[in-house]
């Protein structure tokens, strides 16, 4: 059955006047309404699949409905279920206000997926901001309505100078839709196209233009949090590039893409250097949100049909990992009262589940083997190396590190170190409405780690169209490119295996006859003294302080532009503005 993208869209926007209604009565009785509409119209999204994985593709209206446009859709229906089902439990007030608007910023946000038209775009996008503003400012009070005005002021910036590059460009080619659009031939088009790219860059967020979202995501409810990183800066990112492909060319590579790629590098670096230095779990997250949406801006950037596949990958490795981090790091505010990592420890005693799936998606941010992010990072960096630009490769996997560095901060801080202190005792993992996502989410970073040609044959390889119509051929079992092999199924039976073979032969080998004391291996090295040694991580609490003296060189040149002051964060809008306006005219002789 074919859905109209018109259709999922009006749903969602007419029920959410009823769940302003139902919010009035009953906050519950909201939460389930909003609920349900929410997985109807994910599964109107699934059903624009055909049987099999084949894709209905047409064009009317504006609006598009292809292998690209349905699974960027996707992303903002599947988080959009899970956040609203968690919000069942989670939300404790507010709830017309909520459940109404969240309802409106998924419409939106699946909206702005299905458009392409340029003008179609920009009105949603500005829906996007609308919507999403009024739900960071959810808390009402001083610190969520200063987050939510910066916010909706810098993107309502970046939007009217869209708006003016859109007009621009419609007055010099009579066609604002993205099939009928054409290479650059004047300076005029060149103007309004980093005016275009200004204004949809900013959810990316592209560095200079990130400013709103540390402080947006931070006092965010976290599903909200979880919708605005994990499924509103992809819808972003594609909206971003799908004129450019068409403007620049991207499919050749040229100085365009290398600028393009540096400015993802830029952002990675810039995104991890912060993260390193926050004490507050959610500020942590959204500058990690920034440095990983520079692997996709990367990956899209070297315009190869490998490049453009890793990635959409990483876009959709990171929504997955990033949605639920966002789940878990609610749930340690819900139950404990606080983010701040440095008043946090031991948590993991006391919440097992929250604990264990936020360490899973860490380490797949992470890029550790046999988990998602670690395919789609890999294909990046093979495409770099294709496209003959090894160096960003190289950087990319020392951002890589730095990323491992602040995600386990943050797993030690919260869940591990120092017993539970009193005031923690009593916590635990929360209702089932508040875990089910979290374990969802966890068990698609493992089959995606470990089966990761699933979204890539089924559906990505198919997406990667819409910007590039070379074909990617990719062997099922294993990856198999011009650059190298990775078979992650074969290397997770061969690691089962392993242990199976480990845990039978020490059951079954022979016992020893005298029991060692554990201390007892440590006296050779400890001129006989009997004292345990020190080695429990559990007794160790390691602060953030270190962290930051380590990268306050580098760390506190970016922290000098991170003021809070509104007229400064315009001025980094328009200087990213002229830096690409110049930049562009150089390479391309404007």
């Amino acid at each position: 059955m074919i859905f109209s993208p018109l259709t999922i869209v009006i749903l969602l926007f007419a029920s959410s006047i009823i769940a302003y209604i139902l919010g009035k009565i009953s906050g519950k009785a909201a939460g389930i309404f909003s609920t349900l509409v929410s997985l109807v119209s994910l599964v109107m999204v699934i059903f624009l699949l055909f049987p099999g994985g084949e894709m209905f593709s047409f064009s009317y209206n504006g609006l598009m409905v292809n292998s690209l446009t349905v699974f960027i859709a996707f992303i903002p229906a599947f988080l959009g279920f899970l956040s609203l089902l968690y919000s069942i439990s989670y939300v404790k007030d507010n709830f017309a206000w909520y459940y109404a608007f969240t309802l409106m910023f998924i419409g939106s946000m699946i909206g702005l997926a299905f458009s392409w038209n340029l003008l179609w775009m920009y009105i949603l996008l500005e829906l996007t901001t609308i919507t999403s503003a009024i739900l960071v400012a959810h808390k009402r009070d001083e610190k969520s309505f200063e987050a939510a005005l910066k916010y909706a002021f810098q993107c309502f910036f970046a939007g009217f100078l869209a708006l003016i590059g859109i007009v621009l460009l419609y007055t010099q080619t009579g066609t604002l839709n993205i099939l009928e659009l054409q290479p650059l031939t004047s300076q005029i088009g060149l103007l309004s196209t980093i005016l275009i790219m200004v204004g949809f860059g900013i959810k990316i967020p592209f560095i200079l233009l990130h400013a709103w979202l540390p402080d947006a995501h931070a006092e965010a409810p976290s599903p909200v949090s979880c919708l605005l990183s994990g499924a509103m800066i992809k819808v972003g990112a594609v909206a971003t590039f799908l004129p450019l492909f068409k403007f620049f060319q991207l499919t050749s590579f040229s100085g365009f893409n290398l600028a393009f790629c540096w400015l993802g590098v830029l952002t990675m670096i810039v995104g991890a250097f912060m993260a390193l230095i926050q004490s507050d779990v959610k500020r942590l997250l959204a500058y990690c949100s920034v440095s990983q949406m520079g692997y996709v801006v990367v990956g899209l950037s070297l315009g190869t049909p490998l490049g453009v596949v890793a990635g959409l990958f990483h876009a959709l490795n990171h929504a997955i990992a990033k949605g639920l981090l966002f789940l878990g790091a609610g749930v340690v505010e819900h139950e404990t009262g606080t983010r701040n990592m440095d008043k946090l420890g031991g948590l993991a005693k006391n919440m097992p589940l929250t604990a264990a799936t936020m360490i899973i998606a860490s380490l797949g941010l992470a890029g550790i083997p046999l988990l998602n992010g670690f395919n789609s990072k890999w294909m990046i960096y093979e495409a770099c190396i294709e496209a003959g630009q090894p160096l960003i490769a190289i950087v990319g996997m020392l951002v890589s590190v730095l990323t491992l560095l602040y995600l386990l901060k943050m797993v030690h801080s919260v869940f591990l170190g120092l017993k539970v202190s009193e005031n923690f005792k009593n916590v635990s993992d929360p209702s089932i409405l508040m875990v089910f996502p979290l374990l969802l989410l966890s068990s698609l970073c493992i089959l995606f780690g470990v089966i990761p040609q699933l979204p890539i044959q089924l559906i990505l390889v198919h997406a990667a169209k819409a910007f590039t119509p070379s074909p990617l051929p990719l062997s099922f079992f294993p990856i198999i490119t011009e650059i190298g092999v990775w078979g992650p199924t074969y290397a997770t039976l061969l690691m089962v295996l392993g242990l199976i073979v480990g845990f039978l032969l020490y059951r079954f080998s022979v016992k020893p006859a005298r029991k060692i004391e554990f201390s007892d291996k440590f006296l050779p090295f400890t001129g006989g003294l009997t004292k345990p040694p020190y080695i429990s991580i559990k007794e160790a609490k390691v602060p953030s302080k270190p962290f930051s003296f380590a990268v306050e060189p580098v760390s506190r040149m970016f922290k000098r532009f991170h003021t809070g002051m509104l007229n400064h964060y315009f001025a980094w809008i328009i200087l990213f503005f002229l830096i690409f306006y110049l930049l562009f005219m150089f390479i391309g002789g404007y």
